[in-house]
Protein backbone atom coordinates (compact mmCIF):
# COMPACT_ATOMS: atom_id res chain seq x y z
CA UNK A 1 0.00 0.00 0.00
CA UNK A 2 1.59 3.31 -1.00
CA UNK A 3 1.92 5.82 1.44
CA UNK A 4 1.85 9.28 0.95
CA UNK A 5 4.45 11.58 2.55
CA UNK A 6 4.96 15.52 3.56
CA UNK A 7 7.73 16.70 3.93
CA UNK A 8 8.14 20.59 4.67
CA UNK A 9 11.87 22.30 4.41
CA UNK A 10 13.88 18.76 3.43
CA UNK A 11 16.57 21.00 1.42
CA UNK A 12 19.50 20.05 2.58
CA UNK A 13 21.31 18.38 5.46
CA UNK A 14 19.10 16.16 7.67
CA UNK A 15 16.27 16.72 5.80
CA UNK A 16 18.04 16.28 2.16
CA UNK A 17 19.16 12.65 3.90
CA UNK A 18 16.06 11.82 4.84
CA UNK A 19 14.84 12.24 1.67
CA UNK A 20 17.76 9.53 0.59
CA UNK A 21 16.22 6.96 2.39
CA UNK A 22 12.74 7.56 1.91
CA UNK A 23 13.02 7.46 -1.56
CA UNK A 24 14.37 3.89 -1.38
CA UNK A 25 11.23 2.25 0.10
CA UNK A 26 8.82 2.09 -3.41
CA UNK A 27 6.04 1.93 -1.69
CA UNK A 28 6.76 5.80 -0.25
CA UNK A 29 4.75 8.87 -2.22
CA UNK A 30 7.16 11.76 -1.19
CA UNK A 31 6.42 14.99 -1.59
CA UNK A 32 7.75 18.48 -0.45
CA UNK A 33 7.38 22.08 -0.26
CA UNK A 34 10.58 24.84 0.35
CA UNK A 35 12.47 27.36 -1.34
CA UNK A 36 15.19 24.99 -2.87
CA UNK A 37 14.74 23.77 -6.77
CA UNK A 38 17.09 21.61 -6.19
CA UNK A 39 14.75 18.92 -5.43
CA UNK A 40 12.92 19.71 -9.05
CA UNK A 41 15.76 17.34 -10.23
CA UNK A 42 15.27 14.52 -8.13
CA UNK A 43 13.06 11.22 -8.93
CA UNK A 44 9.81 10.03 -7.66
CA UNK A 45 9.40 13.43 -5.86
CA UNK A 46 6.25 15.86 -5.90
CA UNK A 47 8.06 19.15 -5.75
CA UNK A 48 6.68 22.19 -5.07
CA UNK A 49 8.24 25.86 -4.94
CA UNK A 50 6.84 27.29 -1.93
CA UNK A 51 7.29 30.07 1.21
CA UNK A 52 5.51 28.66 3.82
CA UNK A 53 4.40 31.90 5.00
CA UNK A 54 2.76 32.44 1.84
CA UNK A 55 -0.85 31.00 3.10
CA UNK A 56 -2.87 31.23 0.07
CA UNK A 57 -0.40 30.01 -2.40
CA UNK A 58 0.38 27.44 0.19
CA UNK A 59 -3.03 25.86 0.81
CA UNK A 60 -3.71 25.90 -2.96
CA UNK A 61 -0.86 23.80 -3.68
CA UNK A 62 -1.88 21.40 -0.47
CA UNK A 63 -5.30 20.65 -2.54
CA UNK A 64 -3.53 20.38 -5.77
CA UNK A 65 -0.85 17.81 -4.15
CA UNK A 66 -3.71 15.96 -2.73
CA UNK A 67 -6.38 15.88 -5.87
CA UNK A 68 -3.11 14.45 -7.41
CA UNK A 69 -1.27 12.54 -5.27
CA UNK A 70 -3.78 10.86 -2.51
CA UNK A 71 -4.33 12.08 0.82
CA UNK A 72 -1.63 11.82 3.29
CA UNK A 73 -0.30 9.41 6.08
CA UNK A 74 2.90 11.22 7.13
CA UNK A 75 3.03 14.87 7.67
CA UNK A 76 6.76 15.75 9.11
CA UNK A 77 7.80 19.45 9.48
CA UNK A 78 11.34 20.21 9.79
CA UNK A 79 11.68 23.94 8.24
CA UNK A 80 13.20 27.04 9.69
CA UNK A 81 13.69 30.55 9.12
CA UNK A 82 17.29 30.75 8.57
CA UNK A 83 18.09 34.88 8.27
CA UNK A 84 19.99 36.05 10.98
CA UNK A 85 20.43 39.61 12.82
CA UNK A 86 17.32 41.36 11.72
CA UNK A 87 15.01 43.17 14.06
CA UNK A 88 12.17 41.10 13.92
CA UNK A 89 14.15 37.54 13.83
CA UNK A 90 11.78 36.43 17.16
CA UNK A 91 8.58 37.44 14.88
CA UNK A 92 10.02 35.84 11.45
CA UNK A 93 11.45 32.29 13.34
CA UNK A 94 7.62 31.76 15.15
CA UNK A 95 6.13 32.40 12.09
CA UNK A 96 7.98 30.21 9.63
CA UNK A 97 8.41 27.89 12.51
CA UNK A 98 5.09 27.31 14.88
CA UNK A 99 2.25 29.33 12.78
CA UNK A 100 2.93 28.23 9.82
CA UNK A 101 2.67 24.50 11.28
CA UNK A 102 -0.17 25.07 13.22
CA UNK A 103 -2.02 26.72 9.62
CA UNK A 104 -0.94 23.79 7.65
CA UNK A 105 -2.27 21.23 10.10
CA UNK A 106 -5.73 22.68 10.86
CA UNK A 107 -5.84 22.80 6.74
CA UNK A 108 -5.10 19.20 6.58
CA UNK A 109 -7.90 18.50 9.34
CA UNK A 110 -10.56 20.77 8.62
CA UNK A 111 -10.26 19.54 4.91
CA UNK A 112 -9.41 15.77 5.83
CA UNK A 113 -6.73 15.78 3.95
CA UNK A 114 -5.58 12.71 6.30
CA UNK A 115 -5.64 9.19 4.92
CA UNK A 116 -7.33 7.84 7.67
CA UNK A 117 -8.49 4.57 6.47
CA UNK A 118 -4.62 3.68 7.08
CA UNK A 119 -5.41 4.21 10.49
CA UNK A 120 -1.91 5.29 10.92
CA UNK A 121 -1.24 8.65 10.19
CA UNK A 122 1.67 10.67 12.18
CA UNK A 123 3.30 14.70 11.87
CA UNK A 124 6.51 14.81 13.66
CA UNK A 125 7.76 17.93 14.21
CA UNK A 126 11.81 18.56 14.44
CA UNK A 127 12.42 21.13 17.73
CA UNK A 128 15.76 21.06 19.26
CA UNK A 129 17.35 20.64 22.57
CA UNK A 130 17.62 24.79 22.51
CA UNK A 131 13.57 24.06 23.28
CA UNK A 132 14.75 24.34 26.58
CA UNK A 133 19.11 24.60 26.93
CA UNK A 134 20.40 27.42 25.46
CA UNK A 135 22.84 27.52 22.45
CA UNK A 136 24.99 30.49 22.51
CA UNK A 137 24.84 30.25 18.54
CA UNK A 138 21.58 30.61 17.80
CA UNK A 139 19.47 33.47 18.12
CA UNK A 140 16.84 34.14 20.55
CA UNK A 141 13.57 33.85 17.87
CA UNK A 142 15.44 30.04 17.34
CA UNK A 143 15.07 29.40 21.05
CA UNK A 144 11.84 30.47 21.44
CA UNK A 145 10.07 28.89 18.58
CA UNK A 146 11.44 25.50 19.41
CA UNK A 147 9.95 25.50 23.04
CA UNK A 148 6.90 26.86 21.71
CA UNK A 149 6.35 23.78 18.88
CA UNK A 150 7.32 21.27 21.58
CA UNK A 151 4.06 22.65 23.42
CA UNK A 152 2.27 23.24 20.23
CA UNK A 153 2.82 19.15 19.42
CA UNK A 154 1.56 17.90 22.68
CA UNK A 155 -1.78 20.07 22.04
CA UNK A 156 -2.06 18.56 18.71
CA UNK A 157 -1.21 15.17 20.08
CA UNK A 158 -4.09 15.57 22.58
CA UNK A 159 -6.76 16.95 19.94
CA UNK A 160 -6.04 14.49 16.84
CA UNK A 161 -5.67 11.22 18.80
CA UNK A 162 -9.50 10.50 18.28
CA UNK A 163 -9.21 11.11 14.89
CA UNK A 164 -6.65 8.97 13.98
CA UNK A 165 -3.82 11.34 14.21
CA UNK A 166 -0.23 11.14 16.39
CA UNK A 167 1.86 14.13 16.90
CA UNK A 168 5.45 13.58 18.42
CA UNK A 169 8.48 15.91 18.21
CA UNK A 170 12.40 15.22 18.16
CA UNK A 171 14.78 17.07 19.89
CA UNK A 172 18.54 16.41 18.34
CA UNK A 173 21.10 18.40 19.73
CA UNK A 174 24.43 18.54 18.18
CA UNK A 175 25.19 16.66 14.59
CA UNK A 176 28.02 15.94 12.51
CA UNK A 177 25.89 16.66 9.19
CA UNK A 178 27.52 15.76 6.22
CA UNK A 179 27.86 19.53 4.63
CA UNK A 180 30.20 20.05 7.55
CA UNK A 181 32.89 17.29 7.17
CA UNK A 182 35.30 19.81 5.91
CA UNK A 183 34.56 21.76 8.67
CA UNK A 184 34.80 18.64 11.18
CA UNK A 185 38.05 17.82 9.40
CA UNK A 186 40.23 21.23 10.01
CA UNK A 187 38.77 20.81 13.61
CA UNK A 188 39.36 17.47 14.71
CA UNK A 189 40.27 18.57 18.21
CA UNK A 190 36.57 19.10 18.65
CA UNK A 191 35.07 16.29 17.66
CA UNK A 192 37.95 14.83 19.69
CA UNK A 193 36.09 16.70 22.66
CA UNK A 194 32.59 16.16 21.75
CA UNK A 195 33.43 12.45 21.48
CA UNK A 196 35.13 12.40 25.40
CA UNK A 197 31.77 14.07 26.77
CA UNK A 198 28.85 12.48 24.91
CA UNK A 199 28.22 9.49 26.80
CA UNK A 200 27.93 7.08 23.67
CA UNK A 201 30.64 8.06 22.60
CA UNK A 202 30.17 9.78 19.48
CA UNK A 203 28.60 12.77 17.62
CA UNK A 204 25.43 12.41 16.63
CA UNK A 205 24.59 11.97 12.67
CA UNK A 206 21.91 12.82 10.55
CA UNK A 207 21.27 8.84 10.12
CA UNK A 208 20.35 9.05 14.07
CA UNK A 209 17.19 11.31 13.55
CA UNK A 210 16.41 9.60 10.34
CA UNK A 211 15.57 6.37 12.44
CA UNK A 212 13.98 7.95 14.88
CA UNK A 213 11.35 9.59 12.47
CA UNK A 214 11.18 6.55 10.33
CA UNK A 215 10.15 4.88 13.88
CA UNK A 216 7.78 7.16 14.91
CA UNK A 217 5.82 6.92 11.45
CA UNK A 218 5.75 3.12 11.37
CA UNK A 219 3.24 0.83 12.79
CA UNK A 220 5.38 0.06 15.64
CA UNK A 221 4.95 3.16 17.03
CA UNK A 222 0.95 3.68 16.58
CA UNK A 223 0.84 3.93 20.55
CA UNK A 224 3.05 6.60 21.22
CA UNK A 225 1.84 10.38 20.91
CA UNK A 226 2.51 13.96 22.80
CA UNK A 227 5.94 12.12 23.34
CA UNK A 228 9.04 15.31 22.66
CA UNK A 229 11.88 12.52 22.66
CA UNK A 230 15.96 14.15 22.79
CA UNK A 231 18.28 12.59 20.98
CA UNK A 232 21.79 13.33 21.75
CA UNK A 233 23.42 10.24 22.83
CA UNK A 234 23.16 11.17 26.90
CA UNK A 235 24.80 14.32 26.01
CA UNK A 236 22.19 16.42 28.30
CA UNK A 237 22.06 13.76 30.85
CA UNK A 238 25.44 15.63 32.35
CA UNK A 239 25.64 18.56 34.50
CA UNK A 240 27.45 21.49 34.10
CA UNK A 241 29.61 21.04 36.95
CA UNK A 242 30.44 17.37 36.17
CA UNK A 243 31.47 18.44 32.37
CA UNK A 244 33.73 21.03 33.78
CA UNK A 245 34.98 18.15 36.17
CA UNK A 246 35.72 16.18 33.53
CA UNK A 247 37.90 19.07 31.61
CA UNK A 248 39.81 19.01 35.07
CA UNK A 249 41.04 22.57 34.46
Amino acid sequence: MKRHILIFGATKGTGKCLIDSLQKNKNNNISTFGRSKKLIERNNINYFSQDITNYNKLFTNLQKCVEKFGKFNTVIFMQRHRAFNNNNEIEKDIEVGVIATQKVIEYLVINNYFNLISKNNSIVLVSSVADYYISTEQNIGYHVSKAALNQLGRFYAAKLGKIGVRVNTISPCVLKKKEANEFYKKNELLVQEFNKIIPIGRMGVSEDIINLINFLTSNKATYITGQNIVIDGGLTLLSHESLIREKKI
